[in-house]
C-alpha cells in the first residue's frame, strides 16, 4: 500500500512553505489524488509529484491558470458510463469533458461549441505569429545573406588596399632613390662644371705664355 503524507510532509520533500502548498491546493484540487477530508486528508505519492511540478512551473513564471490548463491537458478524459450507450450520447458525453477540460467551471464558460470558436481563434492567431516569425527567420537569413557579401566586399576592398599601401611604399622607395641619384649627379656636373673652368683657365695662361715667347 502507498504511503500516504500530509500536507506539511509534502512541503518538507519540496522545500517550500506549508502556506504556499495550501494555496496553490486551492487552485489544482481536482487534480491532486487524496482521500479523507479537513485535517485528516492524506496525499497519494502522485500528488506530491504534482505539487512539486507546479512550484517549478511557477518558479519559471507560469500563472497557476497556465498550471491548470497544463494538468487539465496531461489528465486523460474519462468517460463513465453504466452500459451501452448510443454514438450521440457518447459524442456528447465527450464534448462535456472536453467542454470542462476547456473552460474551467468558475470561468463560466458557454460550452464545447463556444470554446471551439475560442479555440480557433487562437489556432488563427497562432498561425499569423508563425507566419510572422517566418516571416522574421526570412529577413534573417537576408540580413544574413547581405552581412556575408559586405563582410567578403571588406575583406577584398582591405586586401586591395594592403596591396596599394605597399605598392606606395615601394614608390617612396624608388622615389627616395631617385632623388639621391639626381643629387649625386647634379653634384657630379657641379664638379665637372668646375674642373673644365678650371682647365679653360689653364689653357688661357698657357697661350698667354706662348704669345709672350714668340714675341720675343
Amino acid at each position: 500500500m502507498k504511503e500516504l503524507l500530509t500536507l506539511k510532509e509534502i512541503a518538507q520533500q519540496i522545500g517550500v512553505p506549508e502556506s504556499n502548498l495550501r494555496y496553490y491546493r486551492n487552485r489544482i484540487d481536482e487534480y491532486l489524488p487524496s482521500v479523507g477530508k479537513g485535517r485528516r486528508r492524506r496525499y497519494y505519492p502522485e500528488a506530491a509529484e504534482i505539487f512539486r511540478r507546479t512550484v517549478e512551473m511557477v518558479q519559471e513564471g507560469v500563472s497557476l491558470d497556465r498550471v491548470h490548463r497544463q494538468l487539465s491537458a496531461d489528465k486523460p478524459v474519462e468517460i463513465e458510463t453504466a452500459g451501452p450507450i448510443s454514438q450521440d450520447e457518447l459524442i456528447g458525453r465527450i464534448a462535456d469533458k472536453l467542454n470542462e477540460r476547456l473552460v474551467p467551471p468558475e470561468a463560466g464558460g458557454a460550452g464545447a461549441s463556444g470554446n471551439l470558436e475560442v479555440l480557433a481563434g487562437e489556432l488563427e492567431r497562432t498561425r499569423q505569429r508563425i507566419g510572422e516569425l517566418e516571416e522574421l527567420i526570412r529577413d534573417k537569413g537576408r540580413l544574413e545573406e547581405a552581412a556575408a557579401r559586405w563582410e567578403s566586399e571588406a575583406g577584398r576592398l582591405t586586401s586591395e588596399l594592403e596591396a596599394a599601401n605597399t605598392r606606395t611604399a615601394e614608390l617612396d622607395t624608388l622615389l627616395k632613390e631617385k632623388e639621391k641619384i639626381v643629387e649625386l649627379q647634379k653634384t657630379q656636373l657641379i664638379e665637372a662644371r668646375s674642373k673644365r673652368v678650371s682647365i679653360e683657365d689653364e689653357l688661357i695662361r698657357i697661350r698667354e705664355m706662348l704669345e709672350k715667347v714668340v714675341g720675343a
